[in-house]
């Protein structure tokens, strides 16, 4: 059968695929796919939870590859709220807006790094802050680590890693 309708079908499995390609490229998606789970229950969210999975989340990311990656992967994880911005002044003005319940955050960022975001959240009310701020970063040493941790940071994930330690870190 050969209905447009098939051929949309087709179109959209080949974008998905090939987002998965390129997150396993990035080494993101390095672990072989799990059997289909129940979703993971939410963490704290102050700005609401559109339903059960994955909380909202924001993507502070400027890179396009790396960030249509993490896209992938949390809508692989069965996330629906993910919104993103390309440099951490944008982040800023968003998480104030949006209040995402799980911030993901590059430290290499444009406009304000991600140290200055860090550094701004602190200085935030406790309620406006997001419920967790996990920090995807190559620097995988552990006074990094800890020196992240100490600026506020809930969790340091290095890469490259794997979708488990991915979806541990937004869930907790």
């Amino acid at each position: 059968m050969t209905g447009p309708g098939n051929k949309t079908r087709v179109r959209r499995n080949r974008a998905g695929s090939r987002l998965v390609r390129r997150a396993r490229q990035f080494q993101l998606l390095t672990a072989p796919p799990e059997p289909a789970k129940p979703p993971s229950p939410a963490v704290g969210n102050p700005g609401g939870n559109p339903g059960p999975g994955i909380p909202r989340v924001l993507l502070i990311e400027d890179d396009a590859s790396v960030r249509d990656a993490i896209v992938a992967s949390l809508e692989e994880l069965g996330a629906r709220d993910v919104s993103v911005a390309d440099d951490g002044e944008a982040g800023l003005a968003m998480i104030q807006s949006l209040r995402p319940a799980v911030v993901l955050l590059d430290l290499m960022l444009p406009v304000a790094d991600g140290f200055d975001v860090l550094a701004e959240l602190r200085k935030l009310p406790a309620a406006a802050r997001p419920g967790r701020v996990v920090v995807i970063s190559a620097m995988s040493d552990a006074l990094s680590a800890g020196a992240l941790l100490q600026l506020g940071a809930d969790r340091v994930l290095a890469k490259p890693f794997t979708l488990t330690e991915f979806e541990a870190a937004i869930t907790g």
